[in-house]
C-alpha cells in the first residue's frame, strides 16, 4: 500500500479563513509563495508519510483525546528564516492548546507513533519562500479564532502544488 502524508491541524471555519487569507494578501513579501485559501491551517501534530495501513490506529488514538475549546489570538507576523515561510503567530499561546497537543502527542507514541521533540508553537504558515528579513510587524487588530476542534489531514500531491483534504474530525468540549 502507498504511503500517505498526513498530519493534526487547527482548522478555520470559513469566516476565520477568510480573514487569514486576506491578511495574507496584504503582508505577503514579495516573490514568495502564498499557501492556497483552502490550505490555511495551524498544525498541532505532524507525522508525515506512512503506510496507509497505520491510520486506523491514528484515528483511534486521536478518538481518545479530549480538550476544550479556545480562543487563538493572532497578533502578529512573522518571517521565519530557517524554513522561509511567513508566519502569523500568536502573542501567548492557551494552556488547553498546550495541553490539547500534548495529550495528542502521548496517544500518538502509546500508538508507536514518531513525533517532534522541538516545542509546540502554534502558527498559521501563510507564505512559503518568503526570504525576506523582516522584524515582527503586529496587527491592527488580532485575529480572534475559536479552536473548537481539531483534524487529520492527508497532503494530496496535484499538479499545481498540494491539496490539503480533512479525514476526520474531533470537536473539543466547553
Amino acid at each position: 500500500m502507498a504511503d500517505r502524508r498526513v498530519f493534526f491541524a487547527l482548522w478555520p471555519d470559513d469566516g476565520v479563513r477568510k480573514h487569514l487569507d486576506a491578511i495574507a494578501q496584504s503582508n505577503r513579501p514579495e516573490k514568495s509563495r502564498p499557501i492556497r485559501r483552502g490550505n490555511l491551517h495551524a498544525t498541532l501534530n505532524f507525522l508525515g508519510n506512512l503506510p496507509e495501513e497505520r491510520i486506523p490506529d491514528l484515528l483511534e488514538a486521536a478518538s481518545g483525546v479530549r480538550g476544550r475549546h479556545c480562543v487563538l489570538e493572532l497578533t502578529k507576523l512573522e518571517v521565519w528564516r530557517r524554513s522561509a515561510v511567513l508566519a502569523l503567530c500568536p502573542d501567548t499561546v492557551p494552556d488547553v492548546l498546550v495541553q490539547l497537543h500534548a495529550k495528542l502527542d502521548h496517544r500518538l507514541i502509546e500508538a508507536g507513533f514518531e513525533t517532534e521533540s522541538r516545542k509546540y508553537r502554534p502558527h498559521v504558515t501563510l507564505a512559503r519562500k518568503a526570504r525576506v528579513k523582516m522584524d515582527p510587524v503586529y496587527l491592527d487588530t488580532p485575529l480572534k479564532w475559536v479552536v473548537d476542534e481539531f483534524v487529520l489531514v492527508e497532503s494530496v500531491s496535484i499538479s499545481d502544488g498540494v491539496r490539503y483534504d480533512v479525514l476526520e474530525r474531533w470537536e473539543l468540549g466547553s
